[in-house]
């Protein structure tokens, strides 16, 4: 069943072409990674898809309703939907703010009339938890933190509004080896404990082949190829893959999915 509809989008900045032509659709429960270079349009698409940039020609449908039909207050709906994980998770955040109340802006923003507090906080808790955090990380501030430990709180909070698609923007570049990989694993027993979707967007070949059904490449505004099957071959001599890798991928096979 298709979630996201991406239909003949275009995007353009100072009357400039950033997105051409982009068709996607992206099936309940899926896991759809997107690669690129620097200034490939990615990350510009991330956006489109949560709502934080308008579509200029095109449009996007999520569960049967378009984008484009949407006044802005109704985008609202979108929001609750569709949430957003960046990479750097400190410029994410605001760092005045305790781990709670990161958490708790997004629903007081959202369900201020419909939540008690008390309700709000269990789900702030329940959620900590379930991203590998102990309750006691509500009362320390987000400085506090190592940059894998504020990142499980950024993927905390995209989760406490229920949405039914993440976006991850390079979410786990920048982190170690070690906790990348941490992360990775925890993104696939969320999304197959509660159902989500996800956008995966990366420049890491081996996080999407880790976690990503198929792999979308984009190449200056446009998306070039599609690979469905990410176990074949004919991956390791993708010439487009190579180039934004940077490197062989002859050791893809020795990757545990």
């Amino acid at each position: 069943m298709t979630k996201l509809m991406i239909n003949n989008v275009n995007k353009y900045y100072n009357k400039k072409l950033i997105l051409s032509n982009i068709n996607l659709s992206v099936s309940e429960r899926e896991c759809v990674g997107i690669m690129g270079e620097s200034g490939s349009g990615k990350s510009t698409l991330a956006k489109l898809i949560v709502g934080l940039e308008p579509l200029d020609e095109g449009d996007m449908i999520l569960d049967g309703i378009s984008y484009k039909s949407l006044s802005k207050k109704e985008m609202k709906k979108i929001y609750r939907k569709v949430q957003m994980v960046f990479q750097n998770a400190l410029g994410a955040v605001n760092p005045r703010f305790t781990i709670e109340e990161i958490l708790l802006e997004p629903l007081r923003i959202h369900y201020k009339k419909t939540l008690s507090y008390e309700e709000i906080k269990k789900r702030a808790t329940d959620l900590l938890e379930k991203v590998g955090l102990r309750a006691e990380f509500l009362s320390r501030k987000a400085t506090e933190l190592s940059g894998g430990q504020l990142q499980r709180v950024c993927i905390a909070r995209a989760l406490i509004l229920e949405p039914e698609i993440i976006v991850f923007d390079e979410s786990v570049s920048g982190l170690n080896p070690v906790v990348q990989q941490q992360i990775l694993e925890l993104l696939a027993e969320l999304r197959e404990t509660m159902n989500l979707t996800y956008v995966f967007i990366s420049h890491d070949f081996e996080a999407c082949y880790y976690l990503c059904d198929k792999v979308v490449i984009m190449e200056s505004g446009e998306i070039k190829d599609v690979i469905s099957d990410l176990d074949s071959p004919i991956v390791i001599n993708n010439e487009r893959v190579k180039k934004i890798v940077g490197k062989s991928l002859n050791h893809i096979e020795y990757i545990e999915k």
